[in-house]
């Protein structure tokens, strides 16, 4: 029964207009589904393309094969992580339904279960944009034989079980991040744009950024060997090494039964803990009249700066012509 909701609550977004406040027609659960399979399957081949490059210059290196794995696996997880501990943000630690919940003769150790399956399918979806194009790229250009797609068939799953406990952590972070920074949208701001930022950059510069983590691949490699040794058994493990496949698995069970144990201990706390509304003082002041030009203005900067996703859509391209601008000088 709690996993059937939680499926309705991510499906709601797609079934269920909140501003009409009715389900959506057919056609437009048709449109809705066209346009993310459209943005899925772009990202996808945007990445099966870069893996095709990175996978054809570093099967040339010895051991090349759990070095791309390991690398384009690091990859996934980072991605996954980063969009899904948004959604652990909203679900685990901002959730909208607790009063409910916890009036009902459920165990939190059930609630919590019941939302992390939820973060599991998102993580799922977003993790595999890359895993699979990376699977499929190395498969088709380089070595393909049934213990490797066993493997990485396997690993899929396995992955994404890896990418709940780490956006659960990050989530926690995001909650901290929100909860000093509580209506204070110019820091959302920023952020949003810095993330943006760092996404073009890369985007941009991704041929000269492959090239460079192809020359210096055996030293990347190293680092994975030494510090991050469940992604080099990982790689192993997507090279058909059934041992690193095992290890893998206990490694990701292991940390994930932690991470549910810790949860659990205090997610009654998690759910019930409320950040209250700021304290005002009050200060006597007098209200100026002012021109109806005026007082409009006022009102669309106040709604304005109001909204993180207004400020975003509205201003975004007043930062985009700056920056242009700066290039512009720079390069004169």
């Amino acid at each position: 029964v709690l996993f059937r909701k939680e499926i309705r609550e991510l499906l709601s977004f797609y079934m269920y207009d909140r501003k009409k406040k009715q389900k959506r027609s057919e056609a437009a659960l048709i449109g809705y589904l066209c346009l993310y399979a459209f943005v899925f399957i772009s990202v996808a081949l945007s990445f099966f393309g870069m893996a095709t490059l990175f996978a054809g210059s570093i099967a040339k290196l010895d051991n090349g094969g759990w070095i791309y794995f390991g690398i384009m696996s690091l990859m996934a997880i980072l991605i996954g992580t980063v969009i899904d501990a948004f959604s652990a943000y909203s679900v685990l630690y901002k959730p909208k339904d607790q009063d409910i919940l916890l009036s009902l003769p459920i165990k939190p150790g059930d609630l919590l279960l019941s939302k992390m399956i939820s973060l599991y399918l998102l993580g799922f979806i977003y993790s595999a944009c890359v895993y699979v194009p990376m699977c499929l790229a190395y498969d088709t250009m380089v070595e393909f034989n049934m213990v490797m797609f066993v493997t990485q068939f396997i690993n899929l799953f396995t992955v994404s079980l890896l990418v709940v406990v780490l956006s659960c952590l990050l989530g926690y972070v995001v909650a901290l991040f929100s909860k000093i920074f509580k209506g204070n949208n110019f820091v959302s701001v920023f952020v949003s744009l810095v993330f943006f930022g760092i996404y073009y950059y890369v985007m941009m510069r991704m041929n000269a950024l492959l090239q460079e983590v192809v020359t210096y691949s055996l030293e990347i490699a190293g680092v994975i060997k030494s510090f991050l040794f469940p992604v080099y058994h990982l790689g192993l493990s997507l090279c058909g090494s059934i041992v690193s496949t095992v290890v893998f698995i206990l490694f990701v069970a292991v940390v994930f039964f932690v991470c549910y144990l810790l949860l659990s201990h205090s997610f009654i706390r998690i759910m019930t803990s409320s950040e209250g509304a700021r304290k005002l003082k009050f200060k006597r002041e007098y209200i100026r009249s002012s021109s109806v030009d005026k007082a409009l203005l006022k009102r669309e900067f106040k709604r304005f700066t109001s909204s993180t996703i207004y400020m975003l859509n509205c201003g975004i391209g007043v930062f985009i012509m700056l920056g242009l601008v700066v290039i512009a000088l720079i390069n004169k």
